[in-house]
C-alpha cells in the first residue's frame, strides 16, 4: 500500500532532518523495510538448502534474530507508542494483526530454537512458515505506515507530543535491546541511500561498539544484505 505522507520520498536524510509530521512515519518505513528485507533474505537463501546444511546453527540463528526482532519491535509498539496514540488514534486494529502475526512468529521460532531442527532441517518446511506469514506481515507493516501518515499526526497531535514520543522510543528501545543480535541484525538490513542515516547512532557506537556487538554471532550476518560490522558501508 502507497503512504500519502511525503515522507516516502525522503532519501539520504537523517530523521532530524524530517519534518516532525513526517517523523514517526518516515521512522517506522525505515524500521519495516529491515523486515521486508529479513524475509526476502531468509525465502532466498531457502532456495539453496544444500548449502544450508553446512552451515545450519549460523542460518537458524539469523532467522531466529529476524522473528525475535519482529517481537520486539510490537512490544516496543505496545508498551510506549500505542498508549500514547490510542486516546486520539485508534490502534486495536494493529493490535489485532500483532495477535496474528505472533502465532506465526512463535512457529517460526519454536522450529529454528528447537536443538533437533539442525539434525531434521527440511527447507521446505521453514519456507512454507515463512510464506504463511508474507500476507499478514507485510499488510500490517503497510496498513501502519498509512495509519500514521502526515494528516493523521498533524489533526491529532502537536509537534512537541511527536518528539516526546520518539525520544521515549528510542530510550525505551536501547533499554530493552540485545546489542548482540538486535543491532547488528538491524544495521545489516538498512539498505542505500539510509545507510549512516538511519539509525541515528553516536560515533562510538557506529565505529567501536557495533563491531565488537556484531562479532559475537558473525556468522550469522553472511545472511543479511548488508554488513553488520559498519552502518555506512
Amino acid at each position: 500500500m502507497a503512504t500519502t505522507s511525503s515522507s516516502s520520498s525522503v532519501a539520504g536524510v537523517k530523521l532530524s532532518e524530517v519534518h516532525v509530521f513526517d517523523k514517526m512515519q518516515w521512522m517506522m518505513e525505515r524500521a519495516h523495510n529491515v523486515f521486508k528485507l529479513g524475509h526476502e533474505s531468509i525465502l532466498k537463501h531457502l532456495e539453496e538448502p544444500d548449502k544450508l546444511q553446512q552451515d545450519l546453527p549460523n542460518f537458524l540463528g539469523y532467522c531466529g534474530c529476524w522473528a525475535g526482532d519482529i517481537l520486539v519491535h510490537h512490544d516496543t509498539e505496545e508498551m510506549v507508542l500505542f498508549p500514547f496514540f490510542s486516546p486520539r488514534l485508534d490502534m486495536s486494529g494493529e493490535v489485532d494483526q500483532h495477535k496474528v502475526m505472533h502465532d506465526h512468529l512463535d512457529g517460526i521460532l519454536a522450529y529454528v530454537n528447537d536443538p533437533t531442527t539442525p539434525l531434521t532441517f527440511d527447507a521446505d518446511t521453514l519456507r512454507q512458515k515463512m510464506t504463511a506469514i508474507r500476507d499478514p506481515l507485510f499488510h500490517h507493516l503497510d496498513s501502519e505506515l498509512e495509519h500514521i501518515r502526515r494528516e493523521n499526526m498533524e489533526r491529532n497531535f502537536s509537534p512537541q507530543e511527536i518528539e516526546d514520543i520518539l525520544h521515549k522510543l528510542d530510550t525505551y528501545a536501547q533499554a530493552h535491546a540485545n546489542p548482540w543480535t538486535e543491532l547488528p541484525f538491524f544495521i545489516s538490513h538498512v539498505a542505500p541511500p539510509y545507510r549512516g542515516n538511519f539509525p541515528e547512532l553516536p560515533w562510538i557506537v557506529s565505529n567501536v561498539m557495533l563491531p565488537i556487538f556484531a562479532l559475537r554471532h558473525s556468522g550469522r550476518w553472511k545472511y543479511s544484505p548488508y554488513s553488520a560490522f559498519n552502518a555506512a558501508g
